[in-house]
């Protein structure tokens, strides 16, 4: 069924079919619906929230700039709602006494393209990781509690990205090389297999370059996955 919407946006995108593009707004209504309300944490009024107008913007704009190759709809659609809504609340709590009109659209979209990239890179990691049979949720539970062991596997991850044969090694087989990690760096089996998941994380950031999650795993915050 996804893989089905997937295409039909971007074959609606494709053809720039309006009809059948403010259907799909109509019919993926409680979608918005229901990401908006997780937003707010508490159930919208569609006739009266300013927040659910936004919502319904974002996933059309969402559909002008789906690209499927970059995974599912929904995930990027949400994505987008989540950035320009938050942003709106955001400014609106900033300014609690202005119109919407007075909100200065420049700033705002400046802030939102802030965000969306950021959003964009949590996205990338994830589908990243997938590819390793890693979810992003999972890997937040079993990341290192302990500042030590946190701090080992951190130095094993960097270690290892920088080894052209190791990183390899995970690319082809979709395994950590733990063995191979252990002699080559003077770290017990032990310790590599405990924190598998975590190292691999690591590498994957740095090997692909994704700052803001590089910044996540080295400052212990893990930044949240959007719905």
């Amino acid at each position: 069924m996804k893989n089905d919407l997937n295409l039909l946006v971007s074959e609606l995108k494709s053809n720039n079919n309006k009809e059948k593009i403010n259907q799909l707004i109509e019919n993926y209504k409680p979608f918005i619906i229901c990401t908006v309300s997780d937003l707010k944490n508490e159930y919208i009024q569609v006739e009266n929230d300013e927040e659910y107008s936004i919502g319904l913007l974002a996933f059309a704009e969402a559909i002008d700039r789906y690209d499927i190759s970059k995974g599912s709809f929904l995930s990027f659609a949400s994505l987008v709602i989540s950035s320009r809504v938050k942003s709106f609340l955001d400014r609106k709590n900033k300014y609690v006494h202005q119109s919407l009109d007075e909100l200065g659209y420049t700033v705002l979209d400046k802030t939102s393209a802030e965000e969306l990239a950021l959003r964009e890179e949590i996205l990338a990691f994830e589908q990243e990781l997938s590819k390793f049979n890693i979810d992003f949720e999972d890997l937040i539970e079993v990341s290192p509690k302990h500042r030590d062991t946190r701090a080992t596997a951190i130095d094993i991850g960097v270690k290892t990205s920088g080894e052209e044969d190791l990183v390899n090694h995970l690319y082809q087989k979709k395994r950590l090389p733990v063995t191979k990690i252990a002699q080559r760096f003077l770290v017990s089996i032990k310790i590599v297999k405990r924190s598998k998941m975590f190292i691999t994380s690591v590498v994957v950031a740095i090997v692909n370059g994704y700052s803001v999650i590089v910044s996540w795993i080295k400052d212990k915050k893990a930044p949240k996955s959007d719905c």
